[in-house]
């Protein structure tokens, strides 16, 4: 029997269960590297591994990205130090957010802003980058090599970022490097702040 009045107790039930999944903001796709990834802010079901990717940092270390996020929960910015949009407002969500870590929080986690424009964010770029915004330790900046650049914006972002609308999602790795959340586009800071202490 098919249920057609607008204030059933069965349209009620389906309107609250689609309100619910639609405040969580999950709207999911396939990810390659396995499980599924919210595209618009939400939680990543189940986490997926970031991938290995190899990095310089800003003070010229080089690493890859899977070691990076091991051992801290960690919030991910994609970015470019050229940029003049969106680019400043992230490096201010994160630079709030850092202003509002305690001591604990500090030895817990770390913001990373990774560079989608490696042949140009040279780590000398990356240092002014964090300077720009008065980065305290904690708050690591870093460029892939080029060759992994395709598996990073194909990993965060669906490989929707270029340098002319790249994406503006926080993303938030556990202390085991894997991806859990993706916040939606220029999230608050308060919402990272708790994100992070979640993960």
């Amino acid at each position: 029997m098919q249920d057609h009045e607008p204030h059933s107790p069965l349209r009620r039930r389906l309107l609250a269960a689609a309100g619910l999944t639609l405040g969580a903001g999950f709207l999911a796709a396939p990810c390659r590297a396995g499980g599924v990834v919210a595209v618009h802010g939400g939680p990543v079901v189940p986490p997926v591994a970031v991938p290995p990717l190899r990095l310089t940092l800003a003070d010229g270390r080089r690493t890859t990205l899977s070691a990076l996020l091991t051992g801290r929960a960690s919030a991910l910015q994609l970015i470019f130090t050229g940029c003049t949009t969106t680019c400043p407002m992230q490096g201010a969500i994160f630079q709030r957010v850092q202003r509002g870590f305690t001591a604990e929080d500090a030895a817990r986690f770390q913001l990373i802003s990774l560079s989608i424009n490696p042949l140009d964010d040279t780590p000398t770029a990356l240092r002014t980058w964090l300077a720009r915004f008065g980065a305290k330790p904690g708050w690591l900046a870093g460029s892939p090599e080029p060759d992994d650049l395709a598996v990073l914006t194909e990993f965060f972002a669906g490989g929707a970022s270029s340098l002319d609308g790249h994406a503006t999602e926080v993303q938030i790795v556990d202390r085991e490097g894997a991806l859990v959340w993706r916040t939606n586009e220029l999230p608050a800071p308060e919402s990272v702040a708790r994100l992070l202490r979640q993960a």
